[in-house]
């Protein structure tokens, strides 16, 4: 997920990888939301994320991508994020547009794994970012290989796959 600082922060991309039984990858869901609380980006935003305000002005609102998103998921039950902020605002957001927020399970890698920063931990556990770092998916990709990494790690065995 891809917010920029304000205030009130808004989702402004949605990018998720489903794992498989087995921990390998085996689905992707990306898409740009529209935000309607701030609309126009902020310069900050734009540099860190390349998101320009041309794509999220024609991006859809947060409700359609939401509704598509959890779609998606399907029946997951557990829901990985990098950091302790992405969830919160998820139900937050979620709940403000009147929609539900049904996943019972929410873990924080980076806590789970007592790591600082994405880019660190990608470095340290020899992971390649594939793509621009900051956007939702590229960064859902790597925070779920260095987590299989991680796991691996902790039985004693390499990553399947």
């Amino acid at each position: 997920m891809r917010v920029c600082q304000r205030e009130i922060n808004e989702v402004i991309e949605i990018g998720a990888v489903k794992l498989d039984d087995r921990l390998v990858i085996h689905g992707s869901y990306s898409s740009l939301v529209r935000p309607v609380v701030y609309p126009v980006l902020t310069s900050f935003c734009t540099e860190l994320t390349t998101i320009q305000q041309v794509d999220v002005d024609s991006a859809r609102t947060f409700s359609d991508v939401w509704a598509e998103f959890l779609d998606w998921a399907g029946d997951e039950q557990v829901v990985g994020t990098w950091g302790a902020g992405d969830v919160p605002l998820l139900q937050r957001q979620a709940r403000n547009a009147g929609l539900l927020f049904p996943f019972p399970s929410t873990l924080n890698i980076k806590r789970t794994m007592g790591e600082r920063g994405l880019a660190r931990a990608v470095q340290r556990w020899g992971v390649q970012y594939r793509g621009q770092r900051h956007r939702a998916l590229v960064d859902a990709q790597a925070t779920a290989e260095v987590y299989v990494k991680f796991l691996a790690r902790l039985s004693g065995s390499r990553p399947f796959g």
